[in-house]
């Protein structure tokens, strides 16, 4: 009887493993609506990402602090993808977060050098390890294999911010965190 119960809750985890594998999938699978690009605000798919993490902020009691800049010009494109792009990584982010002191930091500004719009989402959980540093865009590379992650998160953001004609870059300390930045 002991023995019934541990199964349950293995075959539980095992199908939510699955479920999270097919969902991966079909965000890596499901690029097409890229292509409906329209001027967007970029402030309104970082609040609209925070907004659709929320649960699973509340549930990490990781802080977010929002450092948006006014007046900034419109972008071409999607906003579920610009959306997805925000939430990928912030997701990550909570993920990374091991402490009680967790925080995540998502600025958004513009560059006059180069007249391109940022978004900035920078965390204090561990970096990104030495051995995965130059593959983190690739799929199916992860270090979080135990806890259901596919590797697949930033795999499709890369792809979506290509679609954009954007740019993804990060820097990272292995204990001191992680800084993404779209542009």
């Amino acid at each position: 009887q002991d023995n019934l119960a541990q199964l349950i809750a293995d075959m539980d985890m095992a199908t939510q493993r699955v479920a999270k594998t097919v969902a991966d999938l079909k965000n890596y699978s499901r690029q097409s609506n890229v292509a409906e690009k329209a001027p967007m605000q970029v402030n309104a798919a970082v609040n609209n990402a925070v907004r659709l993490a929320k649960t699973t902020l509340r549930k990490s009691s990781v802080r977010v602090k929002l450092e948006l800049q006014d007046g900034l010009p419109p972008i071409e494109g999607n906003l579920q993808s610009i959306e997805q792009i925000i939430l990928n990584i912030l997701i990550n982010a909570v993920q990374a977060i091991d402490h009680r002191q967790g925080e995540i930091h998502i600025r958004t500004g513009y560059q006059t050098k180069d007249g391109r719009v940022y978004i900035r989402i920078q965390h204090n959980g561990k970096g990104i390890s030495t051995e995965l540093a130059d593959k983190v865009f690739l799929p199916f590379i992860t270090d979080k294999q135990n806890e259901g992650g596919t590797g697949l998160g930033l795999s499709v953001t890369y792809s979506l911010v290509e679609a954009h004609q954007g740019e993804i870059t990060y820097d990272s300390d292995t204990g001191q965190g992680t800084a993404f930045t779209v542009y």
